[in-house]
């Protein structure tokens, strides 16, 4: 069951990645210069001011961002886009996968269950996720979000995805939502247990153990349950 699971589950995820907005790169990567750089930042933060986002938050977000030359790496290695769709299935079928799958479920029964019970998702297909996503929360992602969303915007393909997420992290930080230092995950800025990028998990994000917070990163619980 979990075998078929997962292969759906990465189908689904290939198909999903063209969406608009997340498309491969049209040209060549190649890093901005310094001045090119600086010039969006200033423009972007200025235009973050005008749709009257906190200055402390975008402060806090743009602060220190760099081009991320491994997200540059990314753009254009990205498995989805140049591994046969049948590879890179099996690259995430594997026994560990499926064992560690199963275990994760046996160790969260009583979440799984009552995910399901309220929302009707079967919790086969949010392990899959989970698995598909993080690995059963092994590795969320070590790359700094804005950083990795910066340098996307360096590229007019991918800019008006990368601003649109950009802005969904000043306001998860504006509305407390997350520190800052929580802001990392995948090159892709997609974050937490589950990997939301910034604005799903705006649309999305729920407090499911009832702490106060969205806390994709920290346990699985508020992300499963999103």
């Amino acid at each position: 069951m979990l075998n078929r699971l997962f292969m759906m589950l990465a189908a689904g995820a290939f198909l999903q990645v063209a969406a608009p907005g997340v498309l491969p790169l049209a040209t060549p990567p190649g890093v901005a210069s310094s001045a090119d750089f600086d010039a969006w930042r200033t423009d972007f933060e200025r235009r973050m001011k005008l749709a009257a986002h906190n200055e402390t938050a975008i402060k806090q977000v743009m602060d220190g961002v760099a081009v991320d030359e491994r997200v540059e790496k990314h753009l254009v290695t990205q498995a989805e886009f140049t591994k046969p769709l049948w590879s890179y299935v099996q690259d995430r079928l594997s026994k560990y996968s499926i064992d560690k799958g199963r275990a994760s479920m046996a160790q969260n029964a009583a979440l799984f269950s009552a995910i399901e019970a309220r929302y009707g998702a079967p919790k086969e297909i949010v392990a899959a996720i989970w698995g598909m996503e993080s690995g059963y929360g092994a590795f969320t992602g070590n790359i700094d979000a804005p950083a990795a969303l910066a340098t996307m915007a360096m590229h007019l393909d991918r800019r008006a995805f990368a601003e649109r997420q950009l802005e969904a992290l000043i306001a998860i930080v504006e509305r407390n939502y997350a520190t800052r230092a929580q802001l990392k995950g995948s090159w892709s800025a997609a974050m937490g247990h589950t990997q939301f990028i910034p604005t799903t998990y705006l649309e999305r994000a729920v407090d499911w153990n009832g702490d106060g917070k969205k806390d994709f990163w920290s346990t699985p619980d508020d992300a499963l349950a999103s």
